[in-house]
């Protein structure tokens, strides 16, 4: 049985950013990181969803109201670590 431990939640193969542990795509699992950062890993993560259901950098960065800079930087962060 393999699983993430965050306070009494056990995620098993995945959390609510990506579905399984071992081939997701952030360096940082956001199940251990602070919560001050959470906010941040959130949008990236929406940003990599939205991109893999075929959307352009310019309309995540309209619906997550971001730069399109931005959203390339999260997108490369992502490509690099999946």
């Amino acid at each position: 049985m393999t699983g993430i431990v965050d306070g009494s939640k056990l995620y098993m193969n995945g959390c609510e950013v990506h579905n399984n542990c071992f081939t997701c795509p952030f360096p940082d699992c956001i199940v251990a990181i602070s919560v001050s950062s959470k906010p941040a890993m959130f949008k990236k993560a929406k940003a990599f969803k939205l991109a893999k259901q075929g959307l352009t950098p310019e309309e995540i960065a309209s619906k997550l109201n971001r730069t399109v800079q931005c959203v390339q930087e999260y997108l490369a962060i992502g490509s690099t670590n999946a």
